[in-house]
């Protein structure tokens, strides 16, 4: 890794997570556990606003 860079992974769910740390890439590793993939989420003009959403797009979406 460069002098100065650091790098976060965001990670798309826990079956990733041992996987890449086995991998040896350098960097911290965060694992985001957001369905984002469904149901229709409406705009936000920021991710504090989008992740107080979100829960009610699910809940509307998957009941």
């Amino acid at each position: 890794m460069p002098l100065g860079m650091n790098y976060l992974h965001v990670l798309n769910g826990d079956a990733t997570l041992e996987v890449f740390r086995k991998s040896g890439i350098p960097g911290d590793l965060v694992v985001c556990r957001e369905m984002m993939c469904e149901g229709r989420v409406a705009p936000a003009p920021d991710i504090d606003t989008f992740l107080q959403n979100a829960p009610h797009t699910c809940t509307n979406t998957l009941g």
